[in-house]
């Protein structure tokens, strides 16, 4: 069955790493959607539905379910990853701390939250020495605004 629907599982690997491919690798993208299609195989009813309904849903929780658990430091909601990812992005190109709380619309305490939610482990930080930027990281733009 998945040398049958093979294309049907690289294109649903495709999109999901289109969405998801800034904080995972295409490859932990693959495995999940393969994982994700032996489970929808198993849950499918072919009197109930397409393939492909059930298994968009199955790969699409994998792959969330892979990303909580192996690239973020603690637990968090998926609104907060959500969050702190848009307020990495306005703080990076320039917004300050009080204007991202506004367009967001949350909390200076929140903002802290979500960025500390989406800050990377330690073993994708650390031993890293030939990175050397300038500016600011969001979370010492946060500081410094507290200071």
């Amino acid at each position: 069955m998945y040398a049958d629907n093979i294309g049907l599982v690289r294109k649903f690997a495709h999109r999901l790493s289109q969405q998801y491919g800034h904080c995972l690798a295409r490859e932990d993208i693959n495995s999940c959607c393969d994982f994700a299609f032996l489970k929808a195989c198993r849950a499918w009813d072919p009197e109930r539905g397409k393939l492909s309904t059930i298994y968009w849903r199955f790969a699409q929780g994998e792959v969330l379910h892979y990303l909580r658990s192996h690239n973020w430091s603690i637990g968090a909601t998926h609104r907060a990853r959500e969050l702190g990812l848009r307020a990495r992005k306005l703080l990076d190109v320039g917004w300050s701390a009080e204007a991202v709380c506004e367009e967001l619309s949350i909390s200076a305490d929140d903002l802290r939250d979500c960025l500390v939610a989406t800050s990377g482990m330690s073993h994708d930080t650390m031993g890293f020495d030939l990175h050397v930027c300038p500016r600011a990281t969001p979370m010492e733009l946060l500081e410094a605004a507290e200071s």
